[in-house]
């Protein structure tokens, strides 16, 4: 085990050089890593959860919410070392609980979720550098966003109105915007 404190240890993202693992504590709070191979974990943003890491390694992205369902929260970035901690989204813009926060290949562009309660959630993406938002596409019970490799679409999770899952997926121009409709990658019928 990287972790024994009885912390309720969950949500780990592994850092894309191999060296770290972030995590939430529900018990202690926060976002937190440890290295790989073993050692003493250290907490480096004192609330949040959901961490998802840069494709250097060196920052995160999180949600400001601790491990529930968001009625309002926003997405912080936070460097390795637990320093240059900052807001990247906004409560209210867009509306809603922004979760499930995954980077772009390139590092530019975050891909997350907008839950407002109900089946009907979001997806967006927001530039790291700018902090603009793009509505990407509304679907029902969207989960666990991500950008292709070549970051030209996005896929996510869903299912239908009935309930049925699904594999979606949107393309992208070269600007980060929605182009073309919506595919179905996957249907998962019955």
């Amino acid at each position: 085990p990287l972790t024994k404190d009885g912390g309720h240890n969950i949500q780990p993202a592994w850092s894309p050089d191999g060296q770290w693992i972030a995590f939430h504590s529900r018990s202690r709070g926060g976002v937190w890593i440890v290295p790989s191979s073993g050692g003493a974990p250290q907490q480096i943003a004192d609330f949040g959860s959901d961490p998802a890491w840069s494709p250097d390694s060196e920052t995160l992205v999180f949600t400001s919410d601790a491990g529930g369902l968001a009625g309002q929260s926003s997405l912080w970035t936070i460097r390795r070392d637990g320093s240059d901690r900052r807001a990247l989204t906004r409560i209210g813009a867009p509306a809603g609980g922004h979760r499930a926060p995954a980077w772009s290949h390139d590092g530019r562009r975050i891909v997350f979720v907008v839950t407002r309660g109900g089946w009907r959630i979001d997806v967006w993406t927001v530039d790291v550098a700018s902090g603009a938002t793009q509505l990407i596409e509304t679907s029902t019970n969207a989960a666990d966003p991500c950008f292709a490799p070549g970051d030209r679409a996005i896929l996510w999770g869903g299912s239908t109105v009935t309930g049925n899952g699904r594999l979606f997926r949107r393309a992208l121009d070269a600007a980060g915007k929605p182009t073309g409709p919506t595919d179905v990658l996957l249907p998962m019928d019955g």
